[in-house]
């Protein structure tokens, strides 16, 4: 009788190690659930922030700003410096989603894999000037973002608007 009361006995053991078990692996999946999911949502801060600081970077670029009598107007780029400039990157030569060189890396560290472009809209539009593109072989996603300019024409000394179109690669 004896043998049977500790046989029943260890198998009630075995039993709650193992329901023990079952708990402890269910808290330790749920965990990295949690874990993976912060993890994302902080890569995904990251790269809205990068996105955000290239676009700032790209809007208060010295080559682009107007500037008279050495005042630096905010949210203005000089129309000769940017045709300048424009003209210094040169095409790609095959189409498609291929590595685009920009006319050299030196922005590399500033833009990483992004392309900038200015965008007239008023008042005659349709005209558009890139001013660094660079693009991966591969990229899983691309965000945009829009920002607002003056377009200054030091010849005729007038102002038009124009939209800086930034997309980041990721």
């Amino acid at each position: 009788m004896a043998s049977k009361k500790a046989q029943i006995q260890m198998m009630e053991t075995i039993a709650i190690l193992f329901i023990f078990f079952i708990i402890v692996t269910i808290a330790i999946i749920f965990y990295f659930n949690i874990a993976k999911a912060n993890t994302a949502e902080k890569i995904d801060t990251f790269q809205e922030l990068s996105k955000i600081q290239i676009a700032q970077l790209a809007s208060t670029l010295p080559e682009l700003q107007c500037a008279q009598e050495n005042i630096i107007r905010a949210n203005c780029v000089d129309l000769l410096k940017l045709k300048a400039s424009s003209k210094q990157i040169p095409q790609p030569i095959l189409p498609g989603p291929r590595l685009i060189f920009s006319n050299s890396n030196d922005y590399f560290d500033l833009f990483s894999f992004s392309n900038i472009t200015v965008k007239q809209i008023y008042p005659s539009g349709a005209q558009e000037w890139t001013i660094y593109n660079k693009q991966p072989l591969e990229y899983q996603s691309k965000r945009l973002t829009f920002l607002p300019l003056s377009l200054y024409d030091p010849k005729l000394e007038t102002y038009s608007f124009a939209l800086m179109v930034v997309e980041v690669y990721t």
